[in-house]
C-alpha cells in the first residue's frame, strides 16, 4: 500500500477544519491576520523611514 503524502493530510485537515468552523470564527482569524501583517508593515515603514 502506498503511503500518502504528509503535506496532503496536512491541507485535508486545514480545509475540514475551515468547513467546521462558525462564520464569526472565521472572521475573528481573518483579522487577526490582517492586524498582524498591519503591525509587521508598520514595523517595516519605521525601519527603512524612521520615527517622525
Amino acid at each position: 500500500m502506498r503511503r500518502r503524502d504528509p503535506e496532503i493530510e496536512r491541507l485535508e485537515k486545514l480545509v475540514e477544519s475551515y468547513r467546521t468552523m462558525s462564520d464569526r470564527e472565521r472572521l475573528a482569524r481573518d483579522w487577526q491576520a490582517v492586524q498582524g501583517d498591519m503591525g509587521r508593515a508598520w514595523q517595516r515603514i519605521r525601519m527603512n523611514y524612521g520615527q517622525e
